[in-house]
């Protein structure tokens, strides 16, 4: 069964997951649609956001968010679909 997780890109580390639970350990979605969700539900908060005056029209609008298969390894590491291991204390 296929798992995944929500990426971001940044400058100086390129595409890096991006979501932690309460423990610090990576957010894992059982399905892509369940992390599609994830991210529409965020982007309805800066929405809000916008329309309360606490956001820019620009920030509102971005979705700087991807979704990447992944595979959750022993030590809390994740690998993404390309084979990049990022660590649970990166």
């Amino acid at each position: 069964m296929s798992s995944y997780c929500i990426f971001t890109e940044t400058i100086c580390h390129g595409i890096v997951p991006t979501w932690r639970d309460e423990h610090g350990n990576w957010v894992i979605y059982q399905s892509k649609a369940e992390a599609l969700r994830e991210i529409i539900d965020d982007f309805l908060e800066h929405q809000r956001q916008f329309f309360e005056g606490e956001r820019s029209f620009e920030e509102a609008m971005f979705v700087e968010d991807t979704i990447r298969k992944v595979k959750l390894l022993p030590d809390g590491s994740i690998e993404d679909e390309f084979g990049q291991v990022f660590p649970p204390d990166c």
